[in-house]
């Protein structure tokens, strides 16, 4: 057989991720992807019904709390993202990868919608998502995570239009992650 492995193909064996909405649909899925990649994943939801669930179908999988672990967050809450990245960051000593999957939708017909859930799901939608980013770009901003050279490298074992792909990426991420620092510390003030 001369498939790669997944820890081969997603590059992320050793690496740590935070998966918000990580307990269940998409974000259960790629937190699964991420573990079979060989990272460990913290998964944040805001619902801790779905922690025994999501736990322990990873763990008949043979990942246990040593690989990945829950964690009870509102993505909406500025101190909860802060106490999920210091959670993250006491258990697996690091944060090198975040995926946003936490998302909430009703279901009624847009003219039946109230806008009261319209809100709900602007606010974990999009400002959950804002504040996420934020305050986890700024986490390995000021752990020095996610260096140009890493990108390189990962682009060094693609071929044709994938490497240039990844190397233009690249190009856009030094230039994003600069811009990325000065909008932080405008915020800041």
């Amino acid at each position: 057989n001369d498939m790669p492995s997944l820890e081969d193909v997603f590059f992320v064996k050793g690496k740590v991720a935070i998966v918000t909405g990580g307990s269940s649909g998409l974000g259960f899925n790629v937190t699964a992807r991420l573990l079979q990649g060989g990272a460990n994943v913290v998964m944040a939801s805001f619902n801790p019904a779905e922690e025994n669930n999501a736990c322990g179908v990873l763990e008949t999988k043979g990942y246990g709390p040593d690989r990945v672990r829950f964690f009870q967050a509102n993505v909406t809450d500025e101190d909860d993202l802060e106490a999920l990245i210091k959670f993250t960051d006491e258990t697996f000593g690091s944060i090198d990868i975040l995926v946003t999957c936490a998302a909430v939708w009703s279901y009624a017909q847009i003219y039946n919608l109230p806008k009261a859930e319209f809100e709900k799901a602007v606010g974990v939608n999009l400002t959950g998502t804002f504040l996420t980013v934020k305050h986890v770009s700024k986490y390995m901003i000021d752990h020095n995570k996610h260096h140009a050279d890493e990108l390189y490298d990962i682009a060094n074992k693609l071929d044709g239009t994938a490497k240039e792909l990844v190397h233009a990426a690249v190009i856009d991420y030094e230039t994003g992650t600069a811009k990325l620092e000065k909008a932080l510390k405008a915020l800041e003030g």
